[in-house]
């Protein structure tokens, strides 16, 4: 009696320190995975009823392993990324590879926006319970809107007609929340618009500058947060960061009325 207490107890004891060290050593392991080698490298604790368990439990699991952070950024801006950790949010980055074509027919915010919507629905699909925010930014000279430069002389083209001019900067932001459901999505858009006047740059400014690299991955071949590029900038009027690319002063206040509880940079 006493013997069959103990291999019961000992069967009982492989069982949860089997499953403590899945949980707080092997967690990033698949389960199953995790079992193949735990059966070969230490056989003698593997049972049937150790088995039963690891299957029974293995979805709650596999469940927290893969568990996601709430908010989805749908940009592979880096500067869009590196102001989303300033807030401290917890997310992932998910770029949206969509058609970026703007609607000639709609005012550059709405435009601006409509894009940003494409790119969140396009990454929402299939998530469950997350906030996916896109975004995108352009520059507007005179009613045209400045794109990214295609090569150095079209970044020195854009940069030459900025010189002595106040342009546009338009980000628009689109906040989808969804639920449980795939049809059950709340959405949510907004632009901001800063207005940014540049000096008189020379044309050796200007090759400098783009001999950096720095002009190629941005609308209007630009950024006013480079060490270069702010030299350029006279003045502003209207939010910084919206510049940068991304208007968090905009953002902090719809997101909190949109979506309570998943921006909260203050605990």
């Amino acid at each position: 009696m006493d013997n069959k207490k103990t291999a019961r107890g000992s069967k009982t004891f492989s069982i949860s320190n089997t499953l403590l060290c899945y949980i707080f050593f092997f967690k990033d392991t698949d389960i199953k995975q995790f079992f193949a080698l735990f059966s070969i490298f230490c056989p003698v604790y593997i049972h049937q009823e150790d088995l039963f368990l690891y299957n029974l439990l293995s979805p709650t699991l596999n469940a927290m392993d893969k568990k996601q952070p709430p908010i989805i950024l749908a940009s592979a801006s880096p500067r869009r990324k590196l102001l989303f950790q300033q807030m401290g949010l917890d997310f992932q980055v998910i770029p949206a590879h969509c058609d970026e074509t703007m609607d000639p027919g709609l005012s550059p915010g709405k435009a601006v926006e409509a894009v940003a919507l494409r790119k969140a629905l396009h990454i929402a699909d299939g998530k469950e319970n997350r906030l996916i925010v896109g975004s995108d930014t352009i520059v507007v000279l005179d009613g045209d809107t400045l794109g990214k430069p295609e090569d150095s002389d079209h970044a020195f083209t854009l940069l030459s007609r900025l010189r002595n001019q106040t342009h546009q900067v338009y980000t628009g932001v689109a906040l989808v929340h969804t639920g449980s459901e795939p049809s059950d999505k709340q959405i949510r858009c907004f632009h901001e618009r800063t207005d940014v006047t540049f000096g008189n740059l020379s044309d050796a400014d200007i090759d400098a500058y783009i001999r950096t690299g720095s002009p190629m991955d941005k609308a209007g071949a630009y950024g006013i947060q480079d060490d270069l590029g702010a030299l350029f900038v006279e003045r502003i009027h209207g939010d910084y960061y919206n510049v940068v690319g991304f208007p968090l002063f905009r953002f902090y206040q719809e997101v909190n009325k949109f979506a309570p509880g998943f921006v909260t940079p203050f605990g």
